[in-house]
């Protein structure tokens, strides 16, 4: 355990009282954290979050997920076991599979509630949510899970997070109307915008960009592009590339298809990229620069 223990020796005069061949015993009383509504604990400035699932793979999406944050993930195979260490540090919040060890999720969900030491931990469930779960305020996160959706529903039990670096939107007219920077700005990016090559030349000469979320179907897509892979920006710059993915693929222009490819770490199309599905993509590759 890490834990020293003094077991005091018997003194001259105690010694009579010891039975010979007999190994006295004692107890170890470790005191129990006091509940305070539910409070989570942060130590250290960081959120501990709670996984309980048997699938690595959604603890991986999760910690992907919470990339830059200081929010260390936690995980247990199942409810029981996730309802003591629950008890014990009190995370910021519990992240639930539907497939979960030892207990069906409705038992778990229940067994949390009538718990006074965990009951007051916010719960998101990933998967299907028991439909009276609803009501006891637990969030659900559908499948298949994506980083956008389990951001957002982590969010609210999160603190803000610390700053995370540059993020340069270059952004058609198209894009601008669905994609804002406040969105970016609130989980601690420090958003520029930049309208021309030259104004995107002018920021990496200044310094080096973390991130760039730039339009594919900008006319100045194919220079920015040029420029982004020309400039040195080290292997953990982020290139997020927004608009129709053909372009990329297009076999009748061999050269844009190898420029944008080189270029981009991710693809989205228009059409489905939104802000949530932006930032959860955002945090994965930050998280995968972070590792190479």
């Amino acid at each position: 355990m890490g834990m020293r223990v003094d077991v005091p020796r018997a003194t001259e005069q105690g010694a009579d009282d010891i039975e010979a061949g007999v190994v006295p015993t004692f107890a170890l009383r470790v005191p129990r954290r006091s509940p305070e509504s539910g409070a989570s604990t942060r130590q250290g400035g960081q959120d501990l979050v709670l996984v309980v699932s048997e699938d690595t793979r959604l603890v991986e999406v999760v910690r992907q997920t919470l990339a830059g944050r200081s929010a260390p993930v936690l995980h247990v195979p199942g409810g029981i076991a996730g309802q003591r260490l629950a008890a014990q540090l009190h995370p910021a919040v519990i992240v639930f599979d539907d497939r979960i060890a030892q207990q069906d999720l409705d038992a778990a969900l229940q067994a949390f509630a009538a718990d006074p030491e965990v009951a007051g931990i916010p719960r998101v469930v990933v998967g299907a949510l028991p439909a009276h779960s609803a009501a006891r305020g637990v969030r659900a996160v559908k499948r298949p899970l994506r980083p956008g959706p389990l951001l957002e529903a982590l969010q609210p039990f999160l603190r803000a997070p610390a700053p995370l670096g540059e993020l340069l939107l270059v952004l058609g007219q198209s894009a601008s109307q669905r994609l804002g920077a406040e969105p970016f700005a609130a989980r601690g990016w420090h958003v520029r915008r930049a309208t021309s090559v030259a104004a995107v030349r002018e920021l990496l000469a200044r310094g080096s960009l973390d991130a760039v979320i730039f339009d594919l179907d900008i006319p100045d897509a194919r220079a920015l592009a040029e420029l982004l892979r020309s400039h040195p920006g080290g292997r953990r710059r982020v290139v997020i590339g927004v608009g129709d993915p053909d372009l990329v693929d297009d076999s009748t222009d061999d050269t844009w298809a190898r420029t944008a490819a080189g270029v981009c770490t991710a693809v989205l199309p228009l059409s489905v990229a939104s802000t949530g599905s932006l930032l959860g993509t955002l945090a994965v590759q930050v998280y995968a620069a972070q590792e190479r």
